[in-house]
């Protein structure tokens, strides 16, 4: 029959391993079922089921508590306050902006000033040689004299209040400077003096500035040359703002007063100043010209002679009043040098022979007398009772071996003065440096005061080689011992002035003569951030800056 010939479709019994694999499905099925608390208990009560202890968690370090940064932390010290200030290091790092910070919570007896002028000259920079190494913390602040107004005074301040302008000298010895945005001033340390309504209205009359005809800064160009240079640069402010002009005599001034205060009062006086066309010689020029000083006084003024025109015409400003019995000879220690130089070359300096310097301060010093007048007997008469060395003096002072003889035979003026030989009148037999033949001696209170290296050879107008910071002279160094070995060693009263002493009387002394418009003083006035370009020529040469001080 057809049907037992027909083929079944069916499906085939499925392998062995897929029979295993179904098995270990229902077991894993089987296993979450006992473990499930809802399989085998109400809902409401699997909180009661105890589950599996589950693996033990690895071992992890004690998680350290987040430091949350304090609020003053954020804001910084509120007690300190960051100014800006010039200074160095020491003697081997460069003069720059610093920006440390003060503490405002001050000692009773001090003032916080916000400066608003101050200067910078080259003796300042003296300061800072005498930084060789400076291990401190603390800079070396550059600058002395200050115009500001006070911010802060301490509890025990009764002389000033917040909001007083006031002017003055920072101490010399102090590491602090007044080139800063804020000083801290303690007024026994300090010099600090009031600027009233009067003073200030004074002020701006006053012609503090001592400009001259021949003066370079002010000379008139031809109409040929060539102004394109001039008209890039910032041009120069001439006019002092008022303030700024009590920056410009502190430091000459009480310089001047250090030298003169060893002048022992006299009717006549005979006086050489060597570097007279320094801005200290300068000062002392006007100072012994004012209203200060009477009797008949002799200058002799040792320059350089390309000082010569200038210095002709300071001098025939201050003797324009007949009433005052003043005579000043010019002497340069050197002459024209005309030999060929070549672009780019240094000009040496021709330096005159010391017997023709010696002829010309000895013909400054007997030319007033009359013929036939100078004797060994009266020779003290005419000698000098003030030597000032500003540039150094080894070179023509301090020579030995003078030849007298020769010079008295030449036509000089004043060899018709002597009335005896002028080897007799000096002593020329005694081999002494031609400094202690024209000084008088020590009976008569003569002094001689060094404002540099006294073994500085030759002259110098640069402090770096005027005030090294290394020189010394043994007792003669010292304040304390200094008339002990003036009293037993020298010929003549010896005193070092190297460093910068300042006194509340010299400061309003000079502030009269300069409101008075009997002394001026030489100075470019600039804003403070300009300073670098004038470090080296200060260094290097004479010079003063008034600076304005930006807020900080």
């Amino acid at each position: 029959m057809a049907e037992s010939g027909s083929k079944h479709v069916g499906f085939a019994e499925p392998p062995k391993e897929l029979e295993e694999h179904h098995d270990a499905l229902r077991k894993k099925e089987e296993e979450k079922l006992e473990y499930n608390p809802f399989h085998k208990i109400p809902p409401e009560l699997s909180y009661l089921h105890k589950k599996p202890a589950g693996p033990k968690p690895l071992p992890q370090e004690p998680v350290k508590p987040v430091r949350t940064q304090k609020s003053n932390e954020i804001l910084g010290d509120l007690r300190m306050m960051a100014i800006k200030d010039i200074s160095v290091q020491n003697k081997q790092t460069e003069v720059n902006f610093s920006y440390p910070e003060i503490d405002l919570k001050l000692v009773p007896s001090a003032i916080l000033v916000n400066v608003k002028y101050s200067s910078l000259n080259g003796f300042d920079l003296s300061k800072v040689n005498t930084y060789a190494w400076n291990f401190s913390d603390t800079r070396v602040g550059l600058g002395y004299e200050y115009v500001g107004v006070v911010s802060r005074v301490g509890s025990s301040v009764q002389d000033f209040s917040p909001g007083d302008k006031v002017f003055g000298c920072t101490c010399p010895t102090a590491r602090h400077g007044a080139l800063s945005s804020s000083v801290i001033l303690m007024p026994g340390r300090d010099i600090i003096l009031p600027v009233d309504e009067e003073l200030e209205q004074k002020l701006q009359t006053v012609d503090a500035e001592l400009v001259l005809d021949l003066d370079p800064k002010f000379a008139v160009k031809d109409e040929e040359e060539d102004d394109s240079e001039e008209n890039e640069e910032s041009p120069q402010i001439s006019n002092w703002p008022a303030l700024s002009k009590l920056c410009a005599f502190p430091v000459q001034y009480c310089r001047s007063k250090q030298a003169l205060q060893h002048l022992k009062p006299s009717t006549r006086s005979n006086i050489l100043i060597n570097g007279a066309d320094t801005l200290l010689g300068v000062t002392l020029l006007q100072v012994l010209c004012s209203s200060l000083y009477s009797g008949d006084i002799t200058v002799i003024l040792v320059i350089r002679e390309s000082s010569s025109q200038y210095m002709t015409e300071l001098v025939n400003k201050l003797t324009k009043d007949p009433t005052k019995a003043r005579r000043f000879y010019l002497i340069p220690f050197d002459m024209k040098n005309d030999d060929l130089v070549l672009a780019g070359e240094k000009t040496p300096i021709n330096y005159k022979k010391p017997e023709f310097f010696a002829t010309e301060v000895l013909n400054a010093l007997f030319g007033s007398a009359n013929a036939n007048q100078i004797t060994k007997a009266n020779v003290n008469e005419y000698k000098l009772d003030l030597v000032v060395d500003i540039i150094g003096s080894k070179r023509f002072l301090q020579k030995q071996g003078i030849r007298y003889d020769r010079i008295q035979t030449l036509n000089i003026p004043f060899v018709s003065k002597l009335g005896e030989p002028l080897t007799d009148v000096l002593n020329a037999g005694t081999k002494e440096p031609f400094l202690v033949k024209i000084m008088k001696p020590k009976a008569h209170n003569s002094s001689f005061v060094s404002f540099c290296n006294y073994a500085l050879d030759p002259p110098s107008y640069s402090i770096d080689k005027q005030l090294p910071g290394t020189q010394s002279s043994g007792l003669w160094s010292m304040k304390w011992s200094q008339s002990l070995a003036n009293s037993l060693l020298s010929t003549f009263n010896y005193y070092e002035e190297h460093g910068l002493e300042v006194k509340r009387q010299w400061l309003e002394e000079g502030l009269q003569l300069m409101v008075d418009g009997e002394v001026k003083f030489r100075a470019e006035y600039m804003d403070w951030r300009q300073f670098r370009k004038h470090i080296a020529s200060l260094r290097r040469d004479d010079g003063m800056f008034l600076f304005q001080v930006e807020d900080f």
